[in-house]
């Protein structure tokens, strides 16, 4: 793992959203359910409207240690079934397929991605204590002059 990304996961792992059990969904059909609310509702498709025709699928990854994503497919094992997890992996589908599958899998414009998709979902607070952890970890996030 490079070191922004091990920054970055230092950052997630230090607010309080992300062990807030009123965020853990715990089951698959919950996460399919929250992932689905997110995903078909106007605010999401009108900042990216690409997403309208990719079927994001859900993938059981029980058995295994992390959560991913791919373009169009996000794993989550048990542990990882909390929001802001799935948050993070359904930034990583947006950032590939709105941006360019080049994009590094956790730079700028993921960064700035998963900050806009927690303050939709989870509220300003919760987006408010993940910008200040990006700073005090070095994240960068925000658009280059």
């Amino acid at each position: 793992m490079d070191k922004h990304a091990e920054r970055l996961y230092l950052a997630e792992n230090s607010v309080f959203s992300f062990r807030d059990p009123r965020n853990y969904l715990g089951t698959l059909a919950a996460v399919e359910r929250f992932l689905g609310h997110v995903v078909n509702s106007a605010w999401f498709l009108e900042r990216w409207p690409v997403m309208e025709d990719v079927e994001v699928k859900l993938h059981d990854g029980r058995g295994s240690q992390t959560a991913w994503a791919s373009p169009n497919v996000i794993s989550l094992p048990r542990w990882a079934r909390r929001k802001l997890v799935v948050l993070h992996e359904l930034a990583h589908v947006v950032t590939w397929q709105c941006y360019g599958k080049d994009r590094p899998a956790h730079g700028r414009t993921f960064a700035r991605v998963y900050l806009r998709l927690v303050r939709h979902v989870l509220g300003q607070e919760a987006a408010r204590e993940l910008r200040w952890a990006f700073r005090r970890h070095r994240i960068r996030f925000q658009r280059r002059k």
